[in-house]
């Protein structure tokens, strides 16, 4: 298979399993928390690009509100800019959020082929073959990988209530990659019943 239709190979498994560019290497939930489904959320994606940032943002804001939620950006509250703790902090009051939701960016690791999970295999091999030394997709060069943390706090107390680390592939930053990465986070706060 040539590189091109390497490319093209990705391209299709990013459309069919979409999900598949991110998944979870840990989650905690404060399981004393009783409050119940959060109502009103503001959005804080705290990454190196104000494009991103807003992408991830906006991409959050309307899957939250696809699930009834109400939702503040961080980018329009603070006008764009990275807001501090104590700032976010101080405007609590005025925003009349129940919590707050915070992505950001822990790291990058870079993997082989051969570090990738078994599901994500087995999708492969649907599509080149069972894996051999001599298979073009073991040669191929390593993918890097975005480490991201992303917390839900409670506003009143403000305490983490939910924390989730995931890793993405990234294949560039452009709106597929980050409805992926929204959209695996929106299903397990779901799942984890922190929205309906």
């Amino acid at each position: 298979m040539n590189i091109k239709g390497k490319i093209v190979l990705v391209l299709m498994l990013l459309a069919v399993t979409s999900c598949m560019a991110t998944r979870f290497s840990d989650v905690w939930k404060d399981e004393s928390y009783r409050k119940g489904p959060v109502k009103n959320v503001l959005v804080i994606a705290l990454l190196p690009s104000p494009e991103t940032s807003k992408m991830v943002e906006d991409e959050t804001a309307k899957q939250l509100r696809a699930h009834g939620i109400n939702t503040v950006l961080g980018y329009v509250e603070f006008s764009g800019k990275l807001p501090s703790r104590e700032v976010v902090l101080s405007r609590l009051g005025k925003l009349g959020v129940d919590s707050v939701l915070v992505t950001k960016l822990s790291g990058k690791e870079t993997k082989s082929y051969q570090d990738y999970p078994d599901s994500y295999k087995a999708v492969l091999e649907q599509w080149e073959g069972p894996f051999s030394p001599t298979s073009p997709l073991i040669a191929a060069e390593p993918q890097d990988y975005a480490l991201m943390q992303t917390n839900l706090y409670d506003a009143e107390t403000q305490k983490i209530i939910w924390s989730a680390l995931t890793e993405t592939w990234i294949v560039g930053a452009d709106s597929r990659l980050v409805s992926s990465f929204v959209s695996t986070v929106i299903e397990k706060l779901a799942e984890d019943k922190f929205i309906r």
